[in-house]
């Protein structure tokens, strides 16, 4: 089993050294921790470790509180990545058991493909309402609860999504990632190119997650007394969504797990569909670069490599490259500046094209390359045809000499 390692660019010692400053040992067990500085170094911490693909679903977060209010002795990077990882085994050792996690997304009640296998997740698109057990459970947590959101409304479709999990939090995270993949299919073939007329503060993406999630037991009742929801959801349905559209779905859905790319893919996807669900477009611009830079330069952020491997999908790449060096430039500059305009959700609909051709790409080559970074070493040749057959010959002038 993989363990938890500190990011080698970062010194851990400083910043446990001042949450242990800190922290009051409890000697029947535990830990008090008070002051500004602990808020402040808490975040830090969490940036230098570097958890395995295994915890991806598990609550991070709390993993790190409790060791850290576990250690005995001082703070020190050997003592806590040693709690940190004991802890991490315990979790991932636990023993699973089944979760449903309902929640809602605003696709029309007539799309025929009221189930999907999403990896270990099962996606049931409920016709109506939750059943009777889980819609009286649901409803009385609900109300025990001040929420800043409301329940969905008419124009969401109800979604049980049933997982494998060995508590509550780790099968909400599970549950969401798999609707929000779904999600992000039926928006990568259903969101607008491009829009004319409508308001610059509205999301783009045309199916999005409802506002209010909670997790039952197989007999109805809630696992635990909380409830999961979306701080900033207006609760209004984006707009229509053509049903037929289920089709393409079920086939992207198909390739996406058939592909040796499927892990860097699926990342994407959601990262894409989480990033066109905010009304900052301007955070949504800045998201979803992110989320392409880590297809196109994976770990090394190379600006150049984004344009030259996103222009080389399209037949006039001089006319892309200029486009893309323009993207380049409006992220610098809201960066570093704060430079904002109010073409930002144009913008927008700019990266989700080329984000859509990259993934377009991938999939297409997907029987013949075995990793991003190959595909990507396609990306940097050149996209001149004359000097592509140039170069092919050189190679082919190679082999015969080595040979």
């Amino acid at each position: 089993m993989k363990k938890v390692e500190w990011r080698r660019k970062f010194n851990p010692s400083v910043i446990l050294k001042k949450i242990d400053a800190t922290r009051t040992v409890n000697p029947a067990g535990g830990a008090s921790f008070t002051g500004f500085e602990f808020k402040q170094s808490l975040p830090a911490l969490h940036s230098m470790l570097e958890f395995p693909e295994e915890a991806k679903d598990l609550d991070r977060p709390n993993l790190i509180w409790r060791s850290l209010a576990a250690v005995r002795g001082p703070l020190t990077p050997s003592s806590f990545l040693a709690e940190l990882n004991r802890r991490l085994h315990q979790k991932l050792s636990t023993k699973q058991e089944t979760f449903h996690v309902l929640t809602a997304i605003s696709l029309p009640h007539d799309v025929r493909q009221p189930s999907h296998q999403v990896g270990d997740v099962r996606v049931r698109l409920v016709a109506g309402d939750y059943p009777p057990r889980y819609r009286l459970a649901r409803s009385a947590v609900i109300a025990q609860q001040r929420l800043p959101v409301r329940e969905s409304g008419l124009g969401f479709r109800r979604v049980i999504a049933s997982v494998r999990a060995s508590d509550a939090p780790e099968a909400v995270e599970k549950a969401l990632r798999a609707v929000d993949l779904l999600r992000a299919c039926w928006c990568f073939v259903t969101n607008f190119e491009m829009e004319f007329i409508g308001a610059s503060w509205r999301p783009i993406n045309k199916v999005r997650l409802g506002p209010v999630h909670t997790c039952h037991l197989l007999n109805g009742r809630t696992s635990v007394d909380t409830v999961w929801f979306e701080p900033h959801h207006d609760g209004e349905p984006p707009g229509t969504v053509d049903p037929n559209a289920a089709k393409l779905v079920e086939k992207m859905l198909a390739r996406l797990r058939s592909s040796p790319l499927s892990a860097e893919l699926e990342e994407a996807m959601v990262g894409y569909v989480r990033a066109l669900d905010g009304s900052d477009q301007n955070a949504a611009f800045l998201s979803l670069w992110t989320v392409i830079e880590r297809l196109v330069s994976p770990g090394r952020g190379d600006f150049d490599a984004f344009v030259r491997r996103c222009a080389f999908l399209f037949e006039d790449g001089e006319f892309h490259t200029e486009v893309l060096k323009h993207l380049k430039q409006y992220r610098n500059e809201f960066v570093h500046a704060g430079h904002s305009t109010s073409q930002v959700k144009a913008h927008c609909y700019e990266l989700q094209g080329y984000f859509r051709a990259l993934v377009r790409f991938y999939l297409g080559q997907r029987k013949f390359f075995t990793s991003v970074t190959d595909a990507n070493a396609m990306l940097d040749l050149p996209s001149d045809r004359a000097k592509l057959r140039r170069q092919q010959r050189v190679i082919t002038k190679a082999l015969k000499f080595l040979a």
